[in-house]
């Protein structure tokens, strides 16, 4: 089972105090996976997910996006986290600014698994309480904790 722990690390998690686009979080969040030994072309990733939202806004909603690409050099689920204190226009759905953007690269055989770890982020950020305290953090541990206790309690 993939719990927060085995998902995430401190570097897969990312606090943004300040200003933001949308790109500009996304190659971020690609940039913690250069190296990564099941991602075997990381310098893909940015290209990839930018590809993708240009179809359509992952924003979905209630604060919310989750950026992902299902591809055959990427083995596995892999995810990254940021917090953004600002929020950032993702042109999601409801038009609302994003202060949590959870990415994550699969292989294409990992569909059931990718849905479970997206299920497991929307049950963890689901509750208002969740997402003040996470954006009172002021670092990727803290950041980590909250979503530990969320996943422990939920």
């Amino acid at each position: 089972m993939d719990t927060f722990n085995s998902l995430l690390s401190l570097d897969r998690v990312l606090v943004c105090t300040g200003e933001i686009s949308k790109e500009g979080v996304l190659r971020k969040l690609a940039g913690v996976f250069a190296g990564c030994e099941s991602v075997s072309r990381s310098g893909d990733i940015y290209g990839d997910i930018l590809a993708r939202e240009r179809i359509i806004s992952t924003g979905i909603g209630a604060g919310i996006a989750i950026p992902h690409i299902h591809k055959d050099y990427i083995t596995g689920v892999n995810a990254a986290f940021c917090v953004s204190e600002v929020g950032i226009d993702f042109g999601s759905m409801d038009m609302a600014p994003v202060h949590f953007v959870i990415m994550i690269l699969t292989s294409g055989r990992e569909h059931e698994r990718y849905l479970r770890v997206i299920a497991r982020f929307a049950h963890a950020l689901r509750g208002e309480n969740v997402r003040e305290r996470l954006l009172e953090c002021v670092g990727s541990g803290e950041v980590l904790g909250v979503l530990n206790r969320q996943e422990s309690h939920g």
